[in-house]
């Protein structure tokens, strides 16, 4: 998944560098953004409510309010999450 996305960015121009790393999602976004001086992180977001929100709590919540920098957040969409999307 990390080499695709790389390859799609690459097409389009940018300079990439993939990273998979162990550990909290949380700790490792906010390091990685503070040792490489990110201008922006980019982060995807489940829609979970209720108690699995409580429960669970969220990455990107966090990464919102931690991060160093500013934190662009991706709603992923209905097919994305496995839910099925109807035609009106």
């Amino acid at each position: 998944m990390v080499a695709r996305a790389e390859g799609t960015l690459r097409e389009a121009g940018f300079s990439t560098g993939g990273l998979i790393l162990a550990g909290d999602r949380r700790e490792v976004l906010f390091q990685v953004a503070q040792c490489e001086r990110a201008d922006l992180l980019v982060v995807g977001a489940r829609s979970r409510t209720g108690v699995t929100k409580l429960m669970l709590g969220s990455v990107s919540s966090h990464v919102v309010i931690h991060a160093p920098c500013s934190v662009l957040v991706v709603k992923q969409s209905g097919r994305a999450t496995g839910e099925r999307t109807e035609r009106v």
